[in-house]
Parts: structure tokens; C-alpha cells; sequence
């Protein structure tokens, strides 16, 4: 996404480990697509192995498309690289530090009652922990397209063995939705103006499915909000399912889904929106220090 194209938002931890997420750019798809030979995260992430080349072009479709917004997850302290080696040779990016990324999809919501439980098939994994939150963007022309609600689904993936159990999951998601809430109107607006054509385009299967058929045209909606997030895990991922209950994520139903996952959606609070909500989240995380800069990145 071109809004975060020359963003990284730093968040620190109560531990000596603190987090920055960057755009994802060219120096980053090697150690991307490295990450990707392993059949255990492909399987976790339900993404399809690709070519280097193809790696190199899913990084710039990503980066100018208004339908995702793609974070590369750096640890520092705690035994990876310090922040110097982030900032070094004119904020020259390396694979120093890279230890997973973190991902938000929008699509627009068909259900006329948002509150049942869709046929929709996000997925979300622990420590390559993927939350999901997301319904089908297709359009059968039924709806008033300018009441159409915004749905939002999150992928988080920790690559690194090393960065898994520490409690990183918690604080990467919530310096991501962080910056998702304080730009929630840019967000969506760019995406409903962007016209988008339904064309699936990405690595994750579910997603293409989703986003395959006729998407058509949003220009001229007025929506400005994301409604709910959502994740589905995986049945047998409790990691996942306790990581996002602390969250305070809801299950939809006792019962998983025809793939073996869990559906788990996340509101806002009717008194106090996603941004108050973010914040308490990140208090009673213990998690500080969380700043947005803007930064002239060499790629």
C-alpha cells in the first residue's frame, strides 16, 4: 500500500525487545522468499510456493495496491541486531533483524447480518500466527453497493523460531492495528476509490478465492470504517486460539468451520472505538513507546 510506503511505526516491550515494522521492499524478498521454502509455513499461511521472480513481483503489486498493507516485522535487543543497523548507510534496509511480517486485506461484506457466521475461509496460525479477518469481497449486484461494510483481515507471521514464545505475536499485532486505527479513514477510503476489479492476486489460496468473480467498481462509497476484524485458526492451534482471546477476539461458534478452523471476530466498543480500545489493549500489554516516522528509505 502506498500509504506506508516510506513508514516504519517502532513499539517497545516491557522485555529489552523492542519491534519495528517496515515497508516491505526489494531487499527483503530473498530472506521473504526463504522463508517461504518451508512446506510446514506454507501449510500454516495456505500460501503457494513461488518463484524468486514471482516473489519480486507479488513485493510490487503489494506495495501499490490500496486493498493491502503490508508490514516486515525487525526484532532488536534480545539477541538480534540493534536499531543502528536499521538506520545505518542512509536508512539502507538489510535482512538483519527480519524476523516475520504482518499483513492487513480489506474486502467488502455481502452478509445482510453481519453477525451470523459467513461461509468465508480466513485462516490464521500461531507464531506464524495469521489473524484473519476478512468475508467475501464478490458482488452479485443484489446490494446497494454504497452500504457495503469494510472488513479487514490480518495476517501475522513469525518466521523465526527464535522470535516465537516471547510474546511478540501480541505486540506486533497491536503496533499494527495501531496504525491501522489512526488511519482507518485513509485506509478505506483509498481502497473504496480504487476501483477495485475483483482480480485475486496473491499468494494466500483463500484470499484469491475470496477476491475471484466479479468484484466490480466501489467508487462513490462513503464508508469510512472498518467493521469488525476477524481470524479463523486452525482447530488444534491453541497457542493461536489463547493468543487472540487475549485479544479479545469472540468465538462465532463452539463448532469449527468445514476446514477444521475457528472463527473468532473482534468489534469495536460501542463507547469507546477501535483507537481507545487499541490503547487499553496496549496497557494492559505493557507495551509503550509506540511511534510512527516517516522516513526517506533506500531501496
Amino acid at each position: 500500500m502506498l500509504l506506508n510506503s516510506s513508514t516504519t511505526v517502532h513499539i517497545h516491550t516491557h522485555s529489552p525487545t523492542s519491534l519495528i515494522l517496515t515497508p516491505y521492499l526489494p531487499v527483503h524478498v530473498r530472506r521473504y522468499h526463504a522463508w517461504m521454502q518451508d512446506p510446514h509455513i506454507r501449510e500454516l499461511t495456505a500460501s503457494d510456493p513461488l518463484t524468486l521472480d514471482e516473489e519480486y513481483a507479488m513485493q510490487r503489486s503489494w506495495r501499490s495496491n490500496y486493498d493491502k498493507l503490508t508490514f516486515i516485522v525487525y526484532s532488536y535487543g534480545g539477541g538480534y541486531e540493534t536499531r543502528t543497523d536499521i538506520d545505518k548507510r542512509n536508512r539502507q534496509l538489510s535482512e538483519k533483524g527480519m524476523v516475520g511480517d504482518v499483513n492487513l486485506f480489506l474486502f467488502l461484506d455481502d452478509d445482510d447480518d453481519n453477525n451470523d457466521v459467513g461461509n468465508n475461509d480466513g485462516h490464521a496460525v500461531n507464531d506464524t500466527n495469521n489473524i484473519n479477518i476478512n468475508d467475501n469481497g464478490n458482488d452479485d449486484g443484489s446490494h446497494d453497493r454504497n452500504n457495503k461494510i469494510v472488513i479487514g483481515e490480518l495476517e501475522l507471521m513469525l518466521a523465526e523460531p527464535s522470535a516465537r514464545g516471547r510474546g511478540l505475536g501480541s505486540a506486533v499485532l497491536l503496533a499494527l492495528l495501531m496504525y491501522v486505527v489512526k488511519h482507518e479513514r485513509e485506509i478505506v477510503a483509498g481502497f473504496l476509490s480504487d476501483g477495485y476489479d475483483g482480480e485475486g492476486e496473491g499468494r494466500n489460496k483463500r484470499i484469491c478465492k475470496e477476491r475471484g468473480g466479479d468484484g466490480g467498481e466501489r467508487k462513490g462509497k462513503k464508508n469510512t470504517k472498518i467493521e469488525h476484524f476477524r481470524v479463523r485458526i486452525a482447530k488444534d492451534n491453541i497457542r493461536s486460539l489463547k493468543l487472540f482471546e487475549g485479544l479479545g477476539f469472540k468465538r462465532t461458534s463452539a463448532e469449527p468451520n468445514y476446514f477444521g478452523e475457528i472463527e473468532m471476530r473482534r468489534y469495536p466498543s460501542t463507547a469507546r472505538g477501535w483507537q481507545e480500545d487499541v490503547q487499553e489493549m496496549m496497557r494492559e500489554k505493557r507495551l509503550d513507546g509506540w511511534e510512527e516516522r516517516q522516513m526517506d528509505l533506500v531501496e
